[in-house]
């Protein structure tokens, strides 16, 4: 390297070393700057220099005292004076709304505030001082009463018709009343009364009046209330219906009627027909209900279910009952087959082409009241003794002796005999004397003693009693 350019580059160096150090000088500069404009922490808030503050502004006011009945208060401490009287805060109900408001405490109830002196049941009472001489004030109502008559209005206990106890001794009743002892709430008092009702608490005697179904004794009694009513079993009813407790005509199915109007205040659907209440769609029925309909092989008709109630297999077909396979048909069966008693069939229907007392039983055509006989006839009955009955006739047709008694059939003669036959009274015949010059025959009798044969049997006996005495010793 020549001097040159060693000298060259040593100035550079030196150069670029004094810019390095101005930029740090300038940036040293700028930072102390901005800490001199800012907190010291960087946790403590900013405050600004402590310098002169301006007074706060205050507002003060002077609120008047509410006065009785006016406005709304909390407290005591709102209401003012009326007078004397320091008014209080209390709950006061006004037109069905209650809200707090200053009142007199004696007369709370007044909105003037002005407590007048109670009288006789007028105005509130606490103790018998607030009220005028000869009353005293009542605990429960805090009213001022007298105290013989605290129900009187008026405290002055005017003896009336049962108020108040009177003198049985001076009688000292209005005129035209009793002082007499009478029961009041289960205790006997002296009240004053007409003698003439005494029990009749408005001392008026009350006039008897009859109406319908009150007890009666006479007719003219009912017909204080209508000339139509008469007294029937001691209650008073209309002559025409005395069986009605209203004494009005009722009227029901089959009652008789002049006008469609009277049936059917018992049904809207009966009309008058012939004098009768009925029902309009069914007039010949007299328990006003339709009659029940049976349908069977080609029976009028306007649905299947009703064909059904006779067959399954039947449908209404045209207006008419038939079965669902042969509707051509008017018998409902196939075509070319016939019945007659005891011929096979599955329904009734079948069999009651031949007649129409068939009916079809254990797929037979059999009569319905004979069905077990096989020619579809009555079965015949033949009676005979002891045998069930309910006349004579039935019996006699065994034997004209015999009668029905208790229902079975017996003798006349011996009704007792279940057989029928009666008893007959036989005797021993005595045999007749023997003829003069006759032998007498002469009756053998056995042989006394022991014969032969009993002697040998004995013997046989008894050695065979021997052998087995001996037998018995050797064992």
């Amino acid at each position: 390297m020549t001097p040159e350019t060693k000298k060259k580059l040593t100035l550079i160096s030196l150069i670029s070393l004094v810019a390095v150090i101005v930029v740090i000088l300038l940036l040293t500069v700028f930072q102390l700057r901005k800490l001199g404009t800012s907190s010291v922490s960087p946790t403590a808030p900013e405050s600004k220099p402590s310098a002169y503050v301006p007074p706060a502004c205050r507002l003060t006011f002077t609120v008047d005292s509410l006065s009785c009945y006016q406005g709304t208060c909390t407290d005591n401490s709102q209401c003012g004076k009326e007078g004397d009287v320091q008014l209080v805060c209390q709950p006061v109900t006004q037109n069905g709304q209650t809200t707090s408001m200053c009142v007199n405490p004696s007369c709370s109830s007044e909105s003037d505030c002005i407590c007048t002196p109670p009288t006789c049941r007028q105005g509130t009472c606490s103790t018998d001082s607030d009220c005028p001489s000869g009353l005293t004030c009542d605990s429960t109502e805090k009213l001022c009463v007298n105290s013989a008559c605290s129900d009187d209005t008026d405290c002055t206990c005017d003896l009336a018709c049962y108020k108040y106890d009177c003198d049985l001794t001076t009688n000292n009743c209005p005129s035209g009343l009793a002082c007499q002892n009478v029961t009041v709430d289960n205790q006997t008092v002296p009240r004053c009364v007409n003698s003439s009702c005494p029990s009749e608490g408005d001392c008026a005697c009350a006039i008897e009046t009859y109406s319908c179904n009150s007890y009666c004794t006479t007719n003219a009694q009912c017909q204080t209330a209508d000339t139509d009513y008469i007294c029937d079993n001691n209650l008073c009813r209309h002559q025409d219906y005395p069986s009605s407790s209203d004494c009005q005509p009722h009227y029901a199915c089959n009652s008789d009627c002049t006008t469609t109007a009277q049936c059917q205040t018992a049904d809207t659907d009966y009309i008058c027909s012939s004098g009768k209440c009925r029902l309009q769609d069914y007039t010949a029925e007299t328990d006003c209900t339709p009659p029940v309909i049976t349908y069977s092989c080609n029976s009028d008709c306007t649905l299947d279910t009703q064909c059904q109630t006779a067959n399954t297999n039947y449908i209404c077909s045209s207006g008419q009952c038939r079965h669902k396979d042969y509707t051509d048909r008017s018998d409902c069966t196939p075509p070319g087959v016939t019945y007659s008693c005891n011929s096979t069939c599955t329904t009734d229907a079948q069999c009651q082409t031949a007649n129409e007392n068939y009916e079809c039983y254990q797929n037979k055509c059999r009569h319905k009241d004979y069905r077990e006989e096989s020619d579809c006839t009555p079965p015949d009955v033949t009676y005979s003794c002891n045998s069930s009955c309910t006349n004579d006739t039935q019996c006699q047709t065994v034997n004209s002796s015999y009668v029905c008694i208790s229902n079975y059939c017996r003798n006349s003669s011996c009704t007792n005999e279940t057989d029928c036959t009666c008893p007959v009274a036989s005797s021993t015949p005595t045999p007749p004397p023997p003829a003069p010059g006759t032998p007498t025959q002469q009756t053998s009798l056995p042989q006394a003693g022991s014969s032969l044969p009993t002697l040998g049997v004995v013997g046989t006996g008894g050695f065979l009693l021997i052998l087995g005495i001996i037998g018995l010793l050797i064992l």
